[in-house]
């Protein structure tokens, strides 16, 4: 398994300087893992998200406790594999990004503005969300890549399937 480290977070800091005579909450950390982190604002983002999908959806809602157990598990295992993928020198280039982009909105029947503007609508920064594809990109490309190095065929393996007479079958099934 990884040698992924997760610490428990500290509780919610307060500002200590005043603006207006108001103590302005700061981000907390959630969950550490490895060389990133977790906010509350990253996990409450994507609560909101989960639940609104859910609802659009009309698919009953988990329980508060469940959900979010779910939703951080999931941020988690997304920051393991994001910093995996830096390290492995993966990275999704504006060009790629765009392009993907263009096929989620004609995917969802719209132009990239049409799409731009339903995505705002859902009450969902942007940016953001392009970042978020972003990340699903090299999560894609990280897993691909994984699969191709536990994919291994010796020459004897393939001359066995030409033997047999296999190949053709094979072919045809492709």
């Amino acid at each position: 398994d990884s040698d992924e480290e997760i610490a428990a977070a500290p509780e919610p800091v307060e500002n200590s300087g005043s603006t207006e005579g108001k103590n302005i909450p700061v981000d907390r950390i959630v969950v550490l893992v490895e060389e990133g982190l977790i906010t509350q604002r990253e996990l409450d983002q994507r609560l909101a998200q989960i639940k609104r999908s859910l609802i659009a959806k009309q698919v009953s809602m988990p329980s508060e406790e469940s959900l979010v157990s779910q939703v951080l598990d999931n941020l988690i295992q997304e920051q393991i594999q994001k910093q995996l993928a830096t390290q492995l020198g993966i990275r999704i280039d504006d060009f790629s990004l765009d392009r993907e982009m263009n096929t989620l909105a004609k995917s969802n029947g719209m132009s990239l503005l049409d799409f731009r503007e339903q995505i705002i609508a859902e009450g969902l920064d942007y940016a953001a969300f392009r970042e978020d594809v972003r990340l699903q990109l090299a999560i894609k490309q990280l897993r691909k890549r994984q699969v191709d190095n536990q994919v291994k065929v010796t020459d004897r393996e393939v001359e066995d399937l030409i033997a047999k007479g296999n190949f053709k079958s094979l072919a045809t099934s492709l």
